[in-house]
């Protein structure tokens, strides 16, 4: 009773239930648990690259230092200012020729014959390669992580399959058969029990594969950054 206590406070804090509540439950068993398909491993990969935001992150990194390199080299180029101008003289009335308008037109530029900007141009060069180099780095160790997760999703399967088809049902069918037997007079009782307990034993192995196999698929879809397996 006690361990069934403390399992529901377990549940409850995971599920972010800080109210007391001493009707709750859960429902449905973990044989209900059904097994996955899961996608390729490059599949698995491609998936994670397109949505774990550390990854994410990592890449708009990248794209900021680029643009500062873009900008940087910018400012290596002449500053170029047009300018125009309108004067009207005023004659008339002063020298008695006519009024006149004058239109000009200038353009100023710095001329970079020394300074072309080359160490924030470097600079900016060498922050972005070392952005390059950790995204590098990031996708190295989640392809790591998704190989990591995927083979741990593929035992547990391959486990839960396993128990389930292999000796979960021969055990049933042992037992179910010694009752009969036992019901008919043609079996003792101390065979019956054996048959009972030996089937226990391979039922909570059997719910501990599932559990496994529950626990695993929830790993890889939190590697992967999106829910692709149920």
């Amino acid at each position: 009773m006690n361990d069934l206590v403390a399992a529901k406070a377990r549940l409850r804090a995971l599920m972010g239930l800080g109210d007391l509540d001493p009707a709750f439950d859960v429902s449905g068993t973990l044989e209900e648990i059904s097994v996955p398909e899961i996608p390729s491993l490059e599949q698995a990969y491609a998936i994670a690259a397109e949505n774990r935001p550390d990854i994410s992150a990592l890449l708009w990194r990248v794209r900021q230092s680029q643009a500062v390199v873009q900008a940087e080299r910018r400012e290596a180029f002449p500053e170029i200012a047009p300018q125009i101008g309108y004067t009207r003289q005023f004659r008339r009335k002063a020298i008695g020729f006519p009024d006149a308008n004058s239109w000009g037109v200038a353009l100023e530029m710095s001329l970079p014959l020394f300074d072309r900007n080359q160490g924030n141009r470097y600079r900016a060069a060498s922050a972005a390669v070392q952005q390059q180099f950790e995204l590098q780095a990031g996708l190295v160790e989640l392809r790591a992580e998704v190989v990591q997760a995927y083979q741990d999703l593929l035992t547990a399967r391959a486990n839960a399959q396993a128990v389930a088809e292999e000796q979960l049902k021969p055990a049933e069918e042992v037992r179910n058969s010694l009752n009969k037997a036992y019901e008919a007079g043609g079996r003792p009782l101390i065979d019956v029990l054996d048959a009972q307990r030996n089937y226990r034993e391979t039922y909570r192995l059997f719910i501990e594969s599932r559990a496994n196999l529950g626990r695993a698929a929830v790993r890889f879809n939190a590697v992967l950054g999106k829910k692709v397996t149920p």
